[in-house]
């Protein structure tokens, strides 16, 4: 019985490799994004609940609407995205707008005192800072995670570009799942989060601005021109030739 043939998995033409550099900074660019996807839905519910004092009805109604908003927002901000690279070959000014996150973030928790006294204001402030940080979130996500398919390094390089990623993301969820409750403290009010708020912000906007760093690293290791459909296309007749 004749062996398979091995798959060749992009390697008929000459790759180019990410410097460890790039691969790092860009992989330190998940941390921030792990810290935000960890902390509102760990917190925001406690937070209307018990400090602000929302009826649980109506804090379940304002952590739905940016979640709602989302359904429409990522594909929009993917288009956006496109267009960025297809005008000036890469996704970082989008991506830039996206390390405003911290801001939003912070404002989501710095409740003022006038709205904190009424349930309906305070879930309509959380709400609209929740969907504004949802919208930044997806700015700086979106061309981040579609960074890798648009240059041309070839599938080992790229499993390694994302393996990378994934760890860095892992880290940044435990770091912001161990460390929102902690900066909180017991009983502190609006001002725990508020801190709390600040203190993973800048952890957040820090690391994002090394990520930009890194998607600059890796647009310049090898900028595909067609981009990730025509890195696609010529690894599937690669894969053919060695069939």
């Amino acid at each position: 019985m004749s062996a398979l043939p091995r798959p060749n998995r992009g390697t008929a033409r000459p790759t180019a490799a990410v410097p460890r550099a790039g691969l790092v900074q860009y992989a330190l660019g998940s941390a921030g994004m792990g810290i935000y996807v960890t902390v509102p839905g760990l917190l925001l519910l406690y937070f209307l609940t018990d400090t602000l004092g929302v009826p649980p009805w109506l804090a379940g109604l304002a952590l739905l609407v940016p979640k709602v908003v989302d359904v429409v927002l990522h594909p929009f901000v993917g288009s956006v995205s496109d267009r960025d690279r297809a005008r000036n070959g890469n996704r970082v000014r989008v991506l830039a707008a996206g390390c405003l996150l911290a801001v939003a973030f912070t404002a989501t928790f710095a409740v003022p005192g006038s709205a904190a006294a009424d349930p309906y204001l305070a879930a309509g402030w959380v709400a609209v800072w929740f969907v504004v940080g949802n919208t930044l979130f997806a700015a700086y996500q979106v061309p981040y995670l579609a960074t890798p398919t648009d240059v041309d390094v070839g599938y080992d390089e790229r499993t390694r570009i994302m393996s990378f990623r994934m760890v860095v993301l892992t880290l940044g969820i435990l770091v912001g799942g161990a460390l929102a409750p902690l900066l909180v403290g017991d009983g502190s009010g609006v001002s725990g989060y508020v801190v709390m708020a600040l203190c993973l912000g800048a952890f957040m906007l820090v690391f994002q601005a090394v990520g930009v760093g890194g998607v600059r690293s890796l647009a310049r290791a090898g900028t595909a021109p067609g981009g990730a459909a025509e890195g696609r296309a010529a690894e599937g007749r690669a894969a053919e030739d060695g069939a």
